[in-house]
């Protein structure tokens, strides 16, 4: 509220600060030593071997390597013959004010230059020559600021102990910063590898060779005041040939709407202030909210802010706890009590397995809740095998819980013909009713005659009814109506123990036969019905002199089957065929054509579909 008689201009700044569990150990190197009084054989500092991903610090950063599950691809670039050479022989040197292609964002800041040391790593703002890694975040007076380090050791590039050299150039997508065979004062190496700078902020590190030894080094980063950073690896052995790491911050937790504003006399202004746990590690996040103004009597005003971030856990349980047949288990009961005392859930607050989850029912019996699912919805979305159900949601009053329940999943092992199996990205498949749908399939390998069943769902899986039963490898179905969203499932047993499914992509089944016109038509035509350029639905008759075995299909441009439009034996007359481009989530505006081939003869139409 402004209560003076002019105008009060005011900025704001979002101070993140740290978070107490996640962030490091600050330490203090103050000196570094003389060169070389590191002994042969032992760290520097007590040895902490990683895993393959880690973070985020106190800033948001955080790392994971090629060798995790969804780690960044080992992709190099030499640039040893095309780049610019940045020191001739030296040892302890670093070259200063190389200029960046773009303004790269570092903890913050935008930074337009960058200075590169013989010793494996380079500062936006620091000029020193340091030689004496240590474990990041570091304040001490030897350590530099604002430290990139994809190798930090003390390198010797000088030409009489090798043909270490360094490299910097920019290919139009990313800068790039390469040590090329670089030894160890004294032993060790030699090494090379780069550090790959994006515009976006995101920093890639690749090791192409290592040759030991090579658990002397520090990997990692730090920020302007040495109070925040992040370790990788330092003093353990970790680095392999063809190794890439992948550094990239999470956006900030604590942000401001705008950053500034002007308050006319007697009024008043607020400022939207957000906090965001996206990503972040369980703890504590405390910082502030700095204010300036105009005010001589109140110029600078901070105002506290703080996330607690994490989940409190729930045991659940799982019926039934194995997921096979979808037809004998359509449904997924989980069970848990909430874990604050007297807490109830939060309308539309459950996510399973990290995402939002459309197909439940849940019952919330105060602390008791049984969510149900389809059993539909959960087998793409959960690994095979051994696996685990999580369900987390948030209390009225009392936070986030997790609740995780082990779930055994069983994937489809047989492959039934004609119809597109789930998650096979074929086309969509329409089928007519009253037309015979032969089904084949190999046998599965299992002792025993497998006896198989059929069942078809109606409803996307959420319930089923049994088609009919097979002892052979083939079984015929009429569909006996139509059914816009339908899907088969198989099971073979033996000895009433399933060994084997199947389950179809979701597919059409159509009114049989629709006939546009009477009469029988005197020659072979495949004409559109509606207007073209269509939109919506796409409608097309085929009319047939005589009874003929049809197979009427969509192409695009590229000659990539879209969909099967009919199928099977028509009889004589005029056919009434469409194609609904809502349901084919990949179809686009654009020029298709149709071909029917009815028996010997094939016909071809172009179509215009608008977006």
């Amino acid at each position: 509220r402004n209560t003076g008689g002019s105008p009060l201009s005011w900025s704001g700044e979002a101070f993140q600060g740290g978070g107490v569990s996640v962030a490091a150990q600050v330490g203090q190197t103050d000196q570094e030593g003389a060169k070389g009084d590191e002994p042969l054989g032992a760290p520097a500092l007590e040895s902490a071997t990683p895993l393959h991903r880690g973070g985020p610090d106190a800033a948001g950063y955080r790392w994971i390597d090629s060798d995790e599950p969804g780690g960044p691809m080992f992709e190099w670039t030499e640039i040893s013959g095309i780049g610019t050479r940045v020191f001739g022989g030296a040892d302890d040197s670093t070259a200063t004010g190389i200029p960046l292609p773009f303004a790269f964002p570092f903890h913050g800041a935008l930074r337009t230059r960058m200075n590169i040391c013989t010793n494996g790593w380079l500062s936006f703002t620091s000029s020193l020559k340091s030689f004496r890694n240590v474990t990041l975040p570091d304040s001490g007076a030897s350590v530099p600021r604002d430290l990139v380090a994809p190798w930090w050791d003390d390198l010797d590039l000088r030409t009489a102990v090798g043909a270490g050299r360094v490299h910097h150039h920019y290919d139009g997508t990313r800068f790039i910063v390469q040590w090329t065979d670089c030894v160890h004062y004294g032993f060790g190496g030699p090494y090379t590898f780069q550090v790959l700078l994006w515009p976006d902020g995101t920093i890639d590190f690749q090791y192409l060779r290592m040759t030991p030894r090579t658990d002397g080094a520090t990997i990692g980063l730090q920020d302007s005041h040495g109070g925040i950073g992040l370790t990788v690896v330092s003093d353990a052995a970790y680095v392999h040939d063809g190794l890439r790491i992948r550094v990239q911050r999470l956006e900030d937790w604590l942000v401001l709407a705008r950053a500034s504003g002007v308050v006319p006399p007697g009024g008043i202004d607020s400022l939207r202030v957000g906090l965001r746990a996206r990503g972040r590690a369980s703890g504590t996040y405390t910082g502030e909210v700095r204010l300036l103004t105009n005010d001589p009597q109140q110029l600078a005003r901070a105002v506290p802010a703080g996330i607690e971030v994490g989940l409190t856990r729930a045991q659940a349980s799982a019926m039934p706890r194995t997921l096979g047949s979808l037809a004998s288990s359509p449904w997924l009961r989980v069970e848990f009590e909430l874990p604050a005392p007297g807490a109830s859930l939060v309308p539309g607050s459950l996510h399973v397995n990290g995402r939002p989850h459309a197909a439940m029912l849940i019952q919330d019996f105060g602390q008791l809740v049984h969510v149900d699912l389809t059993s539909l919805s959960l087998v793409d979305r959960i690994a095979a095998g051994d696996s685990v159900l999580s369900i987390a949601g948030e209390q009225v009053g009392a936070g986030w819980f997790l609740a995780e329940a082990a779930l055994r999943i069983v994937r489809p092992s047989f492959v039934i013909g004609p119809l597109p199996a789930e998650g096979e990205g074929a086309p969509p498949w329409r089928a007519l009713a009253l037309e015979p749908l032969r089904l084949y399939w190999p046998a599965p390998a299992a002792a025993g005659e497998p006896e198989y069943a059929v069942f078809l769902s109606r409803d996307d899986g959420r319930s089923w009814e049994p088609v009919g039963v097979a002892s052979r490898s083939d079984f015929t179905w009429i569909p006996s109506e139509p059914i816009p969203r339908a899907r088969l499932e198989a099971t073979a047993r033996v000895s009433g123990v399933v060994v084997g499914t199947w389950l179809s992509a979701p597919f059409e089944i159509w009114p049989p036969n629709t006939a546009v016109g009477r009469g029988i038509p005197r020659e072979l035509a495949l004409r559109p019905l509606g207007a073209q350029p269509a939109h919506g639905t796409v409608e097309l008759e085929l009319a047939l002199p005589e009874r003929s075995v049809v197979r009427v299909e969509l192409f695009d441009l590229r000659g990539a089957r879209v969909a099967v439009l009919a199928h099977g034996t028509l009889e004589a007359g005029a056919h009434a065929l469409g194609w609904h481009p809502a349901l084919d989530r990949t179809a686009a505006g654009g020029v298709y054509f149709v071909r029917a081939q009815v028996g010997a003869r094939r016909l071809t139409r172009r179509i215009v579909l608008l977006p």
